[in-house]
C-alpha cells in the first residue's frame, strides 16, 4: 500500500472535523450575539467569571463567528489553509490559557477546570492536534503529487 492510498481517509476526516468545529463555533457566536444575556446565564461556569457585560459577550460572540468563517475558508482556500487553521488554534489556545491563569490566580474557582473542559480546553487541544496533523498529512500529499 502506498503513502497516497493510506492517506485517502485524512482529507475526509479533517474536513469533516473542521465543518463540525466551525459549525459549533458559529452556533455559539450567533447565540452570544443574538441573546447575550440568555447565553451568559445558560452556559455552565460563565456566570462565575464576573458580572454580565452584554458588550463583552457580543464581542466574543463576533470573534467566534470569525473563527468559524476562518475554518470554512480553510476548507476552500488551500493556499491559506494552514495559516487559517493556525489562527483558529492560536486564539482557542490563548482563550484556554486565560482560563488556566484565572484559576491559578484565584479569579475563577478550581472546579471551572472541569466545567470549562468541553467548551474551552477540548476545542483548543483538538484544533492544535488537527492543525498539526493536517499540515503533516497535507505536506505528505503535496510531496507525493
Amino acid at each position: 500500500m502506498t503513502d497516497r492510498s493510506r492517506g485517502n481517509w485524512w482529507p475526509y476526516f479533517a474536513n469533516g472535523s473542521f465543518v463540525i468545529i466551525g459549525g459549533l463555533l458559529l452556533a455559539n457566536g450567533v447565540f452570544m450575539m443574538a441573546a447575550p444575556e440568555e447565553w451568559f446565564w445558560s452556559i455552565p461556569g460563565v456566570a462565575s467569571t464576573g458580572d454580565y457585560n452584554p458588550h463583552l459577550v457580543k464581542d466574543v460572540g463576533f470573534t467566534y463567528g470569525l473563527l468559524a468563517l476562518a475554518l470554512f475558508a480553510a476548507l476552500r482556500v488551500r493556499s491559506a489553509r494552514h495559516i487559517l487553521l493556525s489562527i483558529v488554534s492560536l486564539w482557542l489556545v490563548a482563550h484556554a490559557i486565560l482560563h488556566l491563569v484565572d484559576v491559578a490566580t484565584g479569579c475563577l474557582p478550581p472546579e471551572n477546570l472541569v466545567i470549562d473542559s468541553p467548551g474551552v480546553f477540548f476545542p483548543a487541544v483538538f484544533m492544535c492536534v488537527m492543525t498539526w496533523l493536517d499540515f503533516r498529512w497535507s505536506r505528505v500529499a503535496w510531496t507525493n503529487d
